[in-house]
């Protein structure tokens, strides 16, 4: 009986794709486009007379085949502009100090639920622009 194993997988981020686009630079990747096609190409960090075929969708290495992302791909992405700005880092909240509720001692003595924080909608978080 013939078993496969999965691996779990969670979403790629904007941050994975910037991550994975300096990790490319700092590895020396180039990208080549051929001439009268324009298809791109990118050099491996392992091999070094290996070139990869990157589209604005995939790429043929190993490592975009198991995670769905790879620092070739990223590379392409940034190189053409496509990668949106990275999201400015969460700020814990003011109004409930990250605890995602407002504590209300009438709340407390009659034992309801503390109700989520109206400022970050029960995250514990907010954006740059609703810390102030």
């Amino acid at each position: 009986m013939i078993s496969a194993m999965t691996r779990p997988s969670w979403p790629t981020t904007v941050a994975d794709y910037h991550r994975l686009a300096a990790l490319a630079r700092d590895r020396g990747l180039q990208l080549f486009q051929e001439a009268g096609s324009g298809a791109w190409y990118c050099t491996s960090a392992t091999d070094r007379f290996r070139l990869y075929y990157v589209t604005g969708l995939s790429c043929t290495c190993a490592g975009f085949w198991r995670h769905a992302r790879c620092s070739h791909f990223a590379l392409l992405l940034s190189e053409l502009g496509w990668l949106p700005a990275p999201a400015p880092p969460a700020i814990t909240c003011p109004e409930c100090g990250g605890s995602e509720v407002l504590y209300s001692r009438e709340c407390e003595q009659i034992g309801f639920p503390y109700p989520p924080c109206d400022r970050c909608a029960g995250a514990g978080t907010v954006g740059a622009e609703l810390a102030a």
